[in-house]
């Protein structure tokens, strides 16, 4: 949606920010504000788009994935793995740790300036207890602009 022309602007304001000029200043802040919204907006797209599956299939996610793994014959341990990652094993260490790299490796599988980044840097730095500087270093993934704290 927003990915093209944001990239664009990114580049022109990284190209350009050691004049601190003060346009570029507020269009940096005005960047990062979009990019914000854009991930609430795709948090909320995929929550709805979820709700809406439940409501048509009559069905709970989780136990349609549980049925299919059966179903396809699916190795034990990846139908554990995927009855584990439902929400009620979501914040056990193990499952986290899996579901924190599935996201970092689809975040970032085309570069490393998609905008979850960051936030995949910030809670795998909260699971590991290390700072998300060394969650960079550790992935060997560059600096980005700015990440999360919270």
């Amino acid at each position: 949606m927003l990915a093209a022309p944001l990239s664009g602007l990114e580049a022109w304001t990284d190209h350009f920010a050691r004049l601190d000029l003060p346009i570029l200043r507020r269009t940096a802040a005005r960047l990062e504000e979009l990019r914000r919204e854009e991930r609430e907006r795709s948090a909320e797209i995929d929550a709805q788009a979820h709700a809406g599956l439940v409501r048509v299939l009559r069905v709970d996610l989780n136990e349609l994935q549980m049925a299919l793994a059966k179903r396809w014959h699916l190795p034990a341990l990846l139908a554990l793995l995927a009855q584990m990652m439902d929400d009620h094993h979501a914040e056990s260490v193990r499952v986290r740790n899996v579901l924190l790299a599935v996201r970092l490796a689809r975040h970032s599988a085309k570069s490393w300036d998609n905008p979850a980044l960051p936030y995949d840097y910030r809670d795998i730095a909260a699971l590991l207890s290390v700072s998300p500087s060394k969650v960079l270093e550790l992935v060997g993934a560059p600096p980005p602009e700015e990440v999360p704290v919270t």
